[in-house]
């Protein structure tokens, strides 16, 4: 079997939910043509996996146990201003939705 990480030149993603089946499920489908290089399942992880494995893509959910996702964004942002945010949400609160734009995300969904 071809090694998934080897032969792909894209973006690294991390892929961050509380969701254990969603978070499994994303990242099987981003490891078709990417490389994941973690699945993180709260915010602190979040902030400690981000700066230790220096993603380009974070796939964000903004609801976690232990700090909430868009401050964790946030705190990541001061240390690595490169890695961008894909936010998933259920949340039809448009507050939320102008925060993430403010740490420039490349998608809101």
């Amino acid at each position: 079997m071809e090694n998934v990480a080897a032969r792909s030149t894209g973006p690294r993603f991390l892929v961050a939910d509380d969701h254990a089946m969603f978070a499994e499920t994303l990242r099987v489908y981003l490891e078709k043509t990417h490389t994941v290089v973690g699945v993180v399942m709260d915010g602190r992880a979040l902030i400690t996996e981000a700066i230790r494995l220096s993603p380009d893509v974070i796939v964000v959910e903004f609801t976690t146990p232990l700090l909430n996702r868009l401050d964790a964004a946030q705190r990541i942002k001061l240390e690595a201003r490169k890695i961008k945010f894909i936010f998933l949400t259920m949340h039809d609160d448009p507050n939320l939705a102008a925060a993430a734009l403010e740490l420039g995300p490349i998608g809101l969904f």
